[in-house]
C-alpha cells in the first residue's frame, strides 16, 4: 500500500465524517437541542462522543473479520457497503424535505440521569450503528493494509469528535439556522451529495475490480 493510498484512506474517513456532521442527524440534534435549552450540554456531548469512539473502534474488529473473508464474500459485502452509503445519501436528501423544529432539552436533577438518557437515546438509535459501525466496517475492509484502515477510522474519529464539540459550542447560536428552513436544507443536501459521490466512486472501483 503506497503512502498516497494511506493518505487517501484518511481523507475518505474525513469526508464521511464531515457528511455526518453537516446532516444534523438525531444524535447531533440532541446535542444542539441541549445547548439551545442551556442544559447539560458538555456532559451530553462528551457522552455522545465517547459512545461514537467506542463504536468506531469496534468497527476495526469487524473490518478485520471482513478482511479475512473470501474474495466473493468481500465483494458482496463491499456492494452492501455501497448500498448503505447510497441509502444514507437518499435519507439525507429526503430529510431536506421534511424538517423538524428543535424542541427544548429535558433536564434531570443529577448527572447520572442525564447520562442514562443520552446513552439510551444513542445506543437505541439504529442510525448510530449504521453510521458509526456498519458503514466504517464495510468501507474500511476495502482498504488492503491495516495502516490504511487505521487512517480511515482515525479520520472518522476526528470528525465525530469535532462534530460533537462543534454542536455543543455553537448550540445557543444555532437558533437562527434551525428556524430558517432553507439553510437546514442546504446542510442535508450537501451531506446527501457527498454520500452519493462516495457511493458512485466505490461502485466504479467495484466495477473495474479496484476493491
Amino acid at each position: 500500500m503506497t503512502f498516497e493510498t494511506e493518505i487517501n484512506a484518511f481523507w475518505v474517513g474525513i469526508a464521511i465524517g464531515a457528511a455526518s456532521i453537516v446532516s444534523l442527524g438525531p444524535n447531533s440534534a440532541m446535542i444542539l437541542r441541549e445547548g439551545l435549552a442551556r442544559g447539560r450540554v458538555t456532559l451530553v456531548a462528551t457522552t455522545t462522543c465517547l459512545s461514537f469512539l467506542v463504536l468506531l473502534s469496534s468497527s476495526q474488529i469487524l473490518t478485520g473479520m471482513l478482511g479475512s473473508a473470501g474474495g466473493s464474500v468481500r465483494t458482496a459485502l463491499s456492494w452492501a457497503g455501497v448500498a448503505l452509503i447510497a441509502y444514507q445519501a437518499c435519507r439525507k436528501l429526503r430529510l431536506s424535505l421534511t424538517l423538524e423544529r428543535c424542541a427544548g432539552a429535558a433536564f434531570e436533577p443529577d448527572a447520572v440521569q442525564c447520562i442514562r438518557r443520552v446513552l439510551t437515546f444513542v445506543w437505541t438509535n439504529p442510525l448510530t450503528y449504521l453510521e458509526r459501525l456498519l458503514i466504517p466496517a464495510f468501507v474500511g475492509q476495502s482498504f488492503a493494509s491495516v495502516g490504511a484502515r487505521e487512517d480511515f477510522v482515525l479520520g472518522l474519529m476526528i470528525m465525530s469528535s469535532a462534530g460533537c464539540l462543534g454542536y455543543a459550542c455553537v448550540g445557543k447560536f444555532m437558533g437562527v439556522v434551525i428556524q430558517h428552513e432553507q439553510r437546514l436544507r442546504v446542510f442535508d443536501i450537501a451531506s446527501g451529495i457527498i454520500m452519493l459521490f462516495l457511493a458512485l466512486a466505490a461502485s466504479a472501483k467495484l466495477v473495474t475490480g479496484g476493491i
